[in-house]
């Protein structure tokens, strides 16, 4: 069948280039050895993202490639959506092991980046292949222009701490995926697996909520560590007296033996923001879909920490190499 044959990297750069890039530059990949744009900006910022995505780590076995080309720019967009800047450009690297590099699989992946285009504004103008020995990566890196940035560091003592959606489902999403747990609740089941095999990035949210936000991060390392992050940044403590679970998630913990908070707190992947605002900004960030989880306190003994209802909460989250 022709969609397994092997393709050599011309061929496979022939078929992403056919579904991308026409709208950012009529550049020919094969013509120049570096992509360009014309940039008639005058924002005082660039501002760029690298994220990578390696199969074996990133990707449950149900993913399919267009899913996994998506998942990787949604993972870049969502720290650019964190800081309230829109991403415009899009450089992408492939690692693509042998028994990867025929045409269904590279027609589909194409697919994935094409609707991530289209879904968040941003257009992929270049990139590269290459082969790897076995697992399957990209590499993503994303640039966009900007007059003002939403810092990690800005948050004062009596802001609120919210967040643009609800956590839980996404690890509930993966344990199914994986086999380790089942749920009575089939709608719930079904918005676990997708958060997980079709994630998406609050760009919107982060758009709009800019101008509000003392301070921001996306919570794609898990919501706990997330919140440390802008806790250590801000040399501030958070007070959390709402957690913000998603509806099913207490049910799932139930039926497998879990503590809802542990999905909450510690998940990962999510992709919403976190973030904290002045009291007289509440109204207009929940208008935008902002739930108000705590308040930004005073450090206890001089030690920056998460509390939820004033109970510490462990540091913990998806940190690479970390064991």
């Amino acid at each position: 069948m022709n969609g397994e044959r092997t393709l050599d990297e011309e061929s496979i750069i022939r078929i992403l280039w056919s579904k991308l890039g026409k709208s950012a530059t009529n550049r020919d990949p094969f013509e120049d050895d570096a992509a360009w744009v014309i940039n008639h900006s005058k924002e005082k910022f660039l501002v760029a993202k690298a994220d990578m995505f390696v199969a074996s780590t990133d990707a449950p076995p149900q993913m399919q490639p267009w899913q996994m080309a998506r998942k990787s720019i949604v993972a870049c967009i969502s720290d650019l959506a964190a800081k309230g800047v829109h991403p415009d450009y899009c450089l992408i690297s492939i690692g693509l092991p042998k028994h990867f590099a025929n045409e269904d699989f590279v027609s589909s992946m194409a697919e994935g980046f094409s609707k991530a285009e289209s879904e968040y504004g941003v257009k992929i103008i270049g990139g590269d292949t290459n082969a790897t020995s076995s697992d399957f990566v990209i590499d993503c890196s994303i640039s966009g222009f900007a007059t003002s940035l939403v810092h990690r560091k800005g948050a004062r003592t009596g802001d609120l701490v919210g967040v643009s959606g609800k956590f839980g489902a996404q690890p509930a999403g993966l344990l199914i995926l994986l086999g380790k747990a089942k749920s009575s609740d089939k709608s719930f089941e079904t918005l676990a697996v997708k958060s997980v095999l079709e994630p998406e990035a609050r760009l919107d949210a982060g758009l709009s909520a800019s101008k509000f936000l003392s301070s921001c991060i996306d919570s794609s390392d898990g919501l706990a560590i997330s919140l440390y992050h802008l806790i250590e940044s801000n040399e501030k403590s958070f007070d959390l007296d709402v957690l913000p679970i998603q509806t099913g998630a207490e049910q799932f913990a139930l039926e497998n033996g879990l503590e809802s908070s542990e999905l909450v707190l510690f998940g990962g992947e999510e992709y919403e923001l976190v973030g904290t605002y002045s009291r007289e900004n509440e109204e207009e960030v929940a208008k935008l879909g902002f739930q108000t989880i705590g308040k930004v306190i005073e450090n206890r003994e001089g030690e920056p920490m998460l509390l939820v209802n004033g109970e510490p909460v462990a540091r913990r989250g998806w940190i690479h190499f970390k064991s």
